[in-house]
């Protein structure tokens, strides 16, 4: 028993361990690499962060594999994969920002990432919800963000090339769909892993447009660091949100 709680523990620890590392390499990316005039060292700091998450999503699935792990009750193996595979594209889609050239594929990654995350928070209820009948709260959420989504979208609509201009289209609708099903989660079934990650969703919606002005409307002197700590931070928190609070 006492090895069993011991091995519990130590799991934990590292687990806080992984976020602190997650959160240190965040910060260098913002001092060192945000502005970096080399695309190989923005390549590296930026795309470390996700990675860390990846490892973290990985260590969490052995420790759970081993009974070890602090999933919350409701969420499985299934939910870490949906995870992996949402933080994997992120990954992808950081590595071709980086580059102006691979832009499209950056939207393209980052789009699959959405449409998991989508799926991950709520999609299977809003599916049934949908076939079924909404609640009138889903309904009105939907309203507000698919109204602000529309307003965005037409304001920035002028800059884009046709492909961009659909390619836009897809990713706002999967990036509202996203924090709808997000959002809609936690007002049905309020708990503080659903309201994290509602946080962590709206954060991300922040981050996209955000970015979108700065790159097709204005530069703000702001706009990248914004653009990062609301992204970073968002990953963090939606990761987060299916493991049990750790003291």
């Amino acid at each position: 028993m006492d090895l069993a709680m011991d091995q519990e523990r130590k799991a934990t620890e590292n687990f806080i361990l992984i976020q602190y590392v997650y959160i240190a390499m965040s910060v260098t990316y913002l001092l060192l690499g945000l502005h970096s005039n080399s695309k190989l060292l923005k390549l590296v700091l930026k795309c470390s962060p996700i990675a860390t998450l990846l490892g973290l999503i990985g260590y969490s699935a052995f420790n759970i594999f081993n009974g070890l792990g602090p999933l919350l009750p409701g969420n499985t193996l299934n939910n870490l994969w949906c995870l992996f595979w949402g933080i994997l594209f992120s990954l992808l889609g950081d590595m071709y920002l980086v580059f102006d050239s691979m832009f499209l594929l950056g939207i393209v990654s980052f789009s699959m990432t959405q449409g998991i995350y989508a799926y991950f928070f709520n999609g299977a209820q809003l599916l049934l919800g949908i076939s079924t009948g909404l609640e009138q709260q889903q309904i009105i959420t939907a309203l507000a963000i698919g109204l602000v989504s529309a307003i965005f979208y037409c304001y920035v609509y002028p800059k884009f090339s046709w492909k961009m201009s659909v390619l836009a289209l897809l990713y706002c609708v999967l990036t509202s769909t996203m924090l709808w099903s997000a959002i809609t989660r936690a007002q049905l079934t309020p708990s503080t892993p659903n309201l994290t990650a509602a946080v962590g969703a709206c954060l991300f919606y922040i981050s996209d447009l955000v970015l979108a002005l700065k790159k097709w409307r204005f530069e703000t002197p702001i706009a990248d660091i914004v653009v990062m700590v609301t992204y970073y931070g968002a990953q963090l928190l939606i990761v987060r949100s299916v493991f049990t609070p750790l003291s």
